[in-house]
């Protein structure tokens, strides 16, 4: 099947949008499918030579690289967004594209206007688009065009039913993913002799940044890992960790990288916060799956999360990990030392959590659940 997966990123970017749109279009290329990944240009230097952008960006992301890449048409005039969008769908019309699939709102709407079957996939209400995206979306809905939804998890699931005609589109919930690594070499940032605790993510607000640096002042016989993050935002934490001498922040490292660290460390934390949010200030707590969460699962290693209601969808307290309340700084203390102390307890919370992932979260068989329910079946 000839499918466009008609993504809203940037490659390259350090945004874990960019990592879930290149391992979809991986993943439906895998399965057989012969697949065009739309995408907007990153505005920094690429780390690979764009004569083969297809290939690089593959190698960078750890995927094969069996998609084609293209990118969005940007004129720099008033509009150009929607003229790019507009223009990708023209593409996939005349290419006779079987399936569209993606997450860019203008694009899959245009396509879906055009009269190609579409699976759009929403990682947000549909009120929290910008105004023209709204518009897009607004016109394929109102003309029963655009009538398979994706999204991420069920109270989100629960908003798009009540903006839509629930008789007339159909939604699929398929909780994010992530990529094996069993075949990775681990890279350990530390001493052997010192436990090696892990955070691998953004440090915006709400990221629980500075549950990290309290547990780092309370059990300085750990070393405490935080990959990723803007250099603005690196450089603000640096300088409150200044006085932790058991802190390191490496910014941002490329996804094979990050990889390897996971699988380096002893311990992952993930601290969401009540108020964590995304790129834009959506506080999105109530309703997201975090790539982070899967990555976790793959690396097959204990790991410690804050105990949002949305989360009980995939973990489950002392079965695949730890769950604690988010603020609670004794409560994550005590969490940590527990599996400082318990080696068998983390290995089989690691192992639980890796047999879920390979059963359940790859991107592989999130890509066959979205080719069926394009399907209809």
């Amino acid at each position: 099947m000839r499918i466009a997966y008609l993504s809203n990123s940037r490659i390259p970017s350090d945004q874990a949008n960019s990592v879930h749109v290149v391992n979809m279009a991986a993943a439906l290329s895998d399965l057989g499918h012969d697949v065009t990944l739309w995408v907007y240009r990153g505005t920094g230097p690429t780390p690979w030579s764009e004569a083969d952008d297809a290939a690089g960006v593959a190698a960078h992301f750890g995927v094969r690289s069996g998609f084609g890449l293209r990118y969005y048409a940007q004129p720099g005039i008033p509009g150009s967004n929607s003229i790019g969008s507009i223009a990708a769908a023209i593409a996939c019309r005349v290419q006779s594209v079987d399936l569209v699939i993606g997450r860019h709102p203008k694009a899959c709407s245009a396509a879906a206007l055009l009269g190609l079957p579409v699976a759009f996939e929403s990682h947000q209400p549909l009120r929290l688009y910008p105004s023209t995206d709204r518009l897009f979306i607004d016109a394929a809905l109102k003309r029963r065009v655009l009538r398979r939804l994706v999204t991420i998890s069920k109270p989100l699931a629960g908003y798009l039913r009540a903006e839509v005609d629930a008789k007339k589109t159909a939604i699929l919930i398929a909780h994010d993913a992530a990529s094996s690594v069993d075949d990775l070499v681990p890279r350990r940032l530390g001493p052997v002799d010192r436990p090696q605790i892990g955070y691998v993510g953004h440090l915006y607000a709400g990221r629980g940044v500075e549950v990290i640096f309290a547990l780092a002042q309370r059990i300085p016989e750990a070393d405490f890992h935080l990959i990723g993050g803007t250099p603005k935002d690196v450089a603000h934490w640096r300088c409150v960790a200044a006085d932790l001498p058991n802190v390191t922040l490496t910014g941002f490292m490329p996804p094979v990288e990050a990889a390897a660290i996971r699988l380096g460390c002893d311990i992952l934390l993930a601290p969401y916060q009540a108020d964590a949010s995304v790129p834009g200030g959506h506080v999105t707590t109530e309703w997201m799956s975090p790539l982070k969460i899967f990555e976790y699962m793959a690396a097959g290693k204990a790991f410690i999360v804050s105990d949002l209601p949305v989360l009980h969808e995939v973990l489950s307290d002392r079965r695949n990990c730890l769950l604690v309340p988010p603020a609670d700084i004794a409560a994550w203390e005590s969490a940590l030392r527990l599996l400082l102390a318990d080696r068998g307890l983390r290995d089989t919370l690691g192992h639980e959590a890796h047999r879920e992932f390979h059963a359940k979260y790859t991107w592989a068989r999130r890509a066959e659940s979205i080719i069926e329910f394009a399907a209809g079946r």
